[in-house]
């Protein structure tokens, strides 16, 4: 049986190639992450080996069901060696604590950013290792 309701991970365009970003509607699920994020992410692995990733979770936000959790937690444990950076943007402090607690944790480069800093979010995602 299909989904017939539209993820609500929307593609942000502008990027170069070795970038994911989207930005968080409603409330996330696993078919989200199984249609959208992952397949993104993948294709970035493929071409680039490592993958960055902006994930803006703006005022539309409204979180993350139980299996988009799962999907998260899985398929960034299998594949965190993959990530150079992440970038999360959003206003919603509980999304920011749990970024921060276990942003140190892994050995991605991690920031948060509020809804007003998208433009450093952007800039920083995109900036080269110097």
């Amino acid at each position: 049986m299909t989904d017939p309701s539209p993820s609500t991970l929307e593609v942000l365009t502008g990027f170069p190639d070795n970038v994911v970003a989207v930005k968080a509607k409603g409330k996330i699920t696993g078919s989200d992450y199984e249609k959208v994020l992952i397949p993104l992410c993948e294709a970035v692995f493929a071409k680039h080996g490592k993958a960055r990733v902006l994930y803006w979770c703006g005022p539309e936000f409204e979180g993350f069901s139980a299996s988009a959790m799962f999907d998260d937690t899985w398929f960034g444990m299998k594949h965190i060696g993959d990530f150079d950076r992440i970038a999360v943007v959003s206003d919603h402090q509980w999304l920011i604590n749990s970024i921060r607690f276990f942003a140190p944790l892994t050995p991605i480069q991690m920031r948060t950013f509020g809804d007003d800093a998208i433009e450093d979010a952007k800039a920083w995602i995109v900036e080269t290792d110097g």
